[in-house]
């Protein structure tokens, strides 16, 4: 699912439960950060714990650090190479179904496939 906004990825996250978010942090109205808080504040833990991944047109050591002590779980460097991103994702969506599969053993299958909901109103038509 693509969102063409934080408030449209909040939404979609009320229909689905993605293996990964990937989001801009540069957005307008609702940055990737506050986006972030909304997530983890959401009543299903499920979705609440979903991992998002950051990407952002800073990649200094700094501004990667800032991503990951808010609580993302990678963060992606723009210009964005769609293998770097492919590679963060199923590598994020991995751990998650692994963390999932291991916390709901007698559960459905969850390794059947991975989803993500990309939240990024203003380069939406950048990624593949």
């Amino acid at each position: 699912t693509v969102a063409a906004s934080a408030a449209e990825a909040l939404r979609a996250l009320q229909r689905e439960s993605p293996d990964v978010i990937v989001s801009d942090l540069a957005m307008p109205e609702i940055d990737g950060f506050a986006l972030l808080v909304a997530i983890r504040a959401l009543p299903d833990p499920r979705r609440a714990s979903t991992p998002v991944i950051a990407f952002s047109a800073h990649g200094g050591r700094e501004d990667e650090a800032r991503s990951l002590a808010a609580g993302f779980a990678r963060h992606v460097a723009k210009p964005i190479r769609p293998a770097v991103l492919a590679r963060a994702i199923l590598e994020t969506a991995r751990a998650r179904i692994v963390e999932v599969s291991d916390a709901e053993i007698a559960g459905p299958d969850t390794t059947a496939g991975a989803t993500a909901i990309v939240s990024d109103e203003a380069n939406s038509a950048d990624l593949p």
